[in-house]
């Protein structure tokens, strides 16, 4: 049997296990195949996958950054990376890899979607509105983006009242109807 033969095989039956749910026995099998060919940088993404979903996002952030050292454009390790670091709470190096992911391929909504929620989750309400924009300007019915949308506004309603309450505060610590500093 050749070598693309035994890759091939191993790929069928790796990928059969991984539809399974049998996330172990296909992270040794796509192990295997990235044994023999080291190259592979789809199969090592896949890999780094297994790795979140068997409970060490540890070592799949470290492939997915080692998949990006070799080739820095690597969609699906961008994306991973970026959905990653999100779910960790490092919303700026999240927001880098979907930024950079968005300008190779513009079209993808729900990369958006992500970066959008990342910089909602971030603070930055703004930015988080203008990707909502930009997808609901494609896909009026967009449901993630319409949701996001209201806690967006839901979100500038309670800074707005906030900041009301703060300014009556003051006005009143000053005995004045505005404070000083609005003269």
């Amino acid at each position: 049997m050749s070598e693309l033969e035994k890759l091939s095989n191993l790929e069928i039956l790796a990928n059969s296990f991984f539809s399974q749910g049998k996330f172990k026995e296909a992270l040794e099998l796509y192990e295997e195949m990235v044994r023999l060919n080291p190259a592979d940088l789809h199969t090592q993404s896949k890999i780094a996958t297994l790795y979140i979903l068997t409970g060490n996002p540890q070592k799949a952030a470290a492939l997915f950054e080692e998949i990006l050292q070799k080739n820095p454009d690597h969609c699906d390790a961008q994306n991973n990376l970026a959905t990653l670091y999100l779910s960790k709470g490092c919303f700026e190096e999240a927001i880098s890899l979907f930024q950079k992911f968005l300008r190779q391929n513009p079209d993808q909504e729900e990369i958006r979607m992500n970066l959008a929620l990342a910089h909602f989750l971030k603070g930055d309400l703004e930015e988080a509105k203008k990707e909502v924009d930009k997808i609901l300007q494609k896909d009026l019915e967009h449901s993630r983006a319409k949701r996001l949308l209201r806690e967006i506004q839901e979100k500038e309603e309670k800074r707005e009242g906030a900041l009301d309450e703060f300014v009556k505060t003051l006005a009143r610590k000053n005995n004045s109807p505005f404070p000083s500093r609005f003269f």
